[in-house]
């Protein structure tokens, strides 16, 4: 946009100069000067717009104003204080928009079994499966094995029944074990009434093991599919972006032509005022051409669960 309101400044500049020296009528340059606030005024929706996704990208990114005040302080040469409209600028990336990705059809496929969405739902599955499992024995006989042991001291020694002073007042000796027992055995139980209950609950366990199953299918065959359509949205992105510098340069010199024939008295303002907006639209698509390919990509690697081959590009 400020490339096409340079264009139209120029050729206002060219106008009003003919319309001076009595070469074009009067009307010209309130033409002229119509075009000049239509750019200006396209101008101002794109810096509005390129704001509002600012404010947007600093919100998800948690960027105060302050915040970006002091990361323009610090990262641009020479920055100084910015006043409130600059503040919730932020510097784009023009990597999409002046070269092509690299490789795009050869980017390698990632098995689809790693993809962190898969994963979680197997996992649930297995969670599933492992609770059906448990509710399902529940109900089954418990076998358990136990066992007891005891030991005791007395502190009367084995000859106290003829002596008498066959003791000790010593505690840690009288603690001593002089006698010791065990116990061992089985147990086998049973509770009948959680035969039922323990059946039921596995039953419809296994039922949401089932509808588990069924979501992960679901987005397994939706991943692949879309597998499939980032490959093709890829070769569309690529096939349109050879379109436009045929477009591009069309309009180039449809532009320069028509206005070096207004320029020379051979053509109208319409004429020419129409060349510069196809001129403005062919830069644009142009842009958005390329833009399209990368987010083609994008989109792929979003499928894939693997932003590596995406990153790997800048």
């Amino acid at each position: 946009m400020e490339a096409n309101l340079a264009r139209t400044l120029d050729l206002r500049d060219v106008i009003l100069a003919r319309t001076l020296n009595g070469l074009n009528a009067g009307v010209d340059s309130s033409i002229a000067d119509a075009e000049v606030a239509k750019a200006r005024l396209t101008l101002i929706d794109a810096k509005n717009f390129e704001q509002q996704q600012a404010n947007r990208l600093s919100i998800q990114m948690g960027i105060t104003p302050e915040a970006l005040r002091q990361y323009a302080a610090t990262n641009q040469p020479g920055a100084v204080p910015l006043d409130a409209e600059a503040v919730q600028t932020i510097r784009l990336d023009t990597t999409s928009v002046q070269k092509l990705p690299g490789n795009l059809l050869e980017t390698p496929t990632t098995d689809l079994a790693d993809h962190p969405g898969l994963r979680y739902l197997a996992s649930q599955i297995t969670t599933s499966n492992l609770n059906a499992s448990y509710f399902q024995k529940i109900g089954l006989p418990r076998l358990s094995l136990f066992g007891v042991g005891q030991e005791r001291g007395s502190g009367f020694g084995p000859k106290y029944a003829t002596n008498l002073n066959d003791y000790t007042t010593n505690f840690f000796t009288g603690i001593q074990p002089q006698r010791a027992n065990y116990l061992l055995g089985l147990a086998l139980t049973w509770d009948i009434t959680n035969l039922g209950r323990s059946h039921s609950r596995a039953a419809a366990q296994r039922e949401r093991s089932q509808a588990f199953t069924q979501e992960y299918n679901l987005e397994k065959n939706t991943l692949v599919n879309q597998l499939s359509l980032s490959d093709q949205q890829i070769r569309n992105a690529l096939d349109k972006y050879k379109e436009t510098p045929v477009q591009l340069q069309a309009a180039t010199e449809a532009y320069t032509q028509k206005k070096a024939l207004y320029e020379n008295g051979l053509n109208n303002i319409v004429d020419v005022s129409q060349t510069l907006y196809l001129l403005n639209r062919a830069e644009i698509d142009r842009d958005i051409a390329v833009n399209a390919v990368w987010q083609a990509l994008l989109f792929k690697a979003g499928v894939q669960g693997n932003l590596t081959p995406f990153l790997q590009q800048f």
